[in-house]
């Protein structure tokens, strides 16, 4: 399952970041940042729909995140 976000990530190091956090998950395969784009765009590929639990983490650590 491929999930698309629109985020307010703008940094690279937090980028790395949050990949890194998520790819604890061990229902998270792959995560990858397009911050070139103007909705800074977050896909994730995972075995089941995390996103509420993406949603929720962004949050805490101060992101805007949204499902695309």
């Amino acid at each position: 399952m491929i999930e698309i976000f629109k985020t307010s990530i703008n940094e690279e190091a937090m980028a790395y970041y949050i990949q890194w956090r998520l790819l604890q998950s061990q229902h998270i395969n792959r995560v990858s940042f397009d911050l070139e784009d103007c909705d800074r765009i977050m896909k994730v590929e995972a075995e089941k729909d995390c996103s509420d639990d993406i949603v929720n983490l962004l949050n805490q650590l101060g992101f805007s995140c949204n499902v695309l």
